[in-house]
């Protein structure tokens, strides 16, 4: 079977599930084992942009009606990929879902599109079942979705008994603000914290610094989309001077932690089960380093 995957957390199953060598090319973002795959897509917003840069560059494009993201046509064609993998929950993340479909009706050759949408913990392993099916593994993509929930179990229950839940909120923007959803409040919870401001199955959501504030959580986690942790510390950096983020008791206690995104949160893949392994042992922590420590 030959797999083309425009998703990084479907790359990673595709591995995690033993197919990596069907996989023939990938987008831009993806990290597969085999660097030397061919890459189908490239990003409009150049990644050297601060937070506020990337977020106007973004509002801009998509106010035009304009794609983020390049896709090489005749790339895919020369491929001749069985099934090409990618998601249609968000055009900010990933090649635009309704472009690629036609894309792929127009190519007339049977290929398999599977668009991927996950927004909940339950959502992210029964996707892991279904491209188990579609690329051929169903046994194996059930024994790693049955393996998650274990592991997600046996978290929630030396967490559960936890006296004092922190209060947390996870960041995924920084300027502007943007608090996180889809699983992200679902894996602190699990992880005995309680999220403040992001909710469930739902979008991440810009917020304003009265709400922050309004807020005052115990714990920050600062993990902004597709950001690396250096560049998400270069951007806390700069709100150092406002007052009302010195106010904030996670900055004065050190209680604000950088994420890589690039490795953790943010892709719905197996991987999120050691996310949540990482904040239960953040929040176990009876002491605390200063801010700003990075990890992940």
């Amino acid at each position: 079977m030959r797999i083309v995957s425009l998703l990084p957390a479907a790359t990673a199953i595709v591995e995690s599930l033993g197919r990596a060598a069907d996989l023939v090319g990938v987008s831009h973002a993806c990290k597969p084992s085999d660097s030397s795959l061919p890459r189908l897509t490239s990003s409009r917003v150049p990644l050297y942009l601060s937070a506020t840069e990337t977020d106007a560059q973004v509002k801009e494009l998509l106010r035009r009606g304009e794609p983020l993201f390049k896709l090489d046509e005749s790339l895919l064609g020369s491929l001749e990929p069985d099934v090409v993998l990618s998601q249609s929950l968000c055009n900010v993340c990933a090649i635009d879902g309704n472009h690629l479909s036609r894309i792929v009706k127009e190519r007339g050759r049977e290929t398999r599109l599977f668009e991927w949408s996950a927004t909940t913990l339950s959502e992210v392993m029964s996707g892991i079942e279904q491209i188990g099916q579609v690329i051929g593994v169903t046994d194996a993509g059930r024994a790693l979705a049955d393996s998650m929930r274990e592991r997600l179990w046996s978290i929630r229950q030396k967490t559960r008994l936890i006296p004092h839940r922190p209060r947390v909120v996870f960041l995924e923007w920084l300027n502007p603000l943007f608090c996180a959803g889809h699983w992200i409040p679902e894996l602190v919870e699990i992880a005995g914290g309680v999220e403040l401001l992001g909710q469930a199955g739902r979008y991440s959501r810009q917020i304003s610094a009265n709400q922050l504030v309004a807020a005052d959580p115990d714990w920050i986690i600062a993990c902004c989309c597709g950001r690396t942790k250096v560049q998400t510390s270069e951007e806390l950096q700069r709100l150092e001077n406002e007052m009302w983020w010195q106010s904030l008791r996670a900055v004065r206690s050190g209680r604000v932690h950088v994420v890589d995104a690039e490795k953790a949160f943010t892709m719905p893949a197996p991987q999120l089960v050691d996310d949540c392994q990482l904040l239960a042992d953040l929040f176990a922590r009876e002491s605390c380093v200063s801010a700003y420590q990075s990890e992940a």
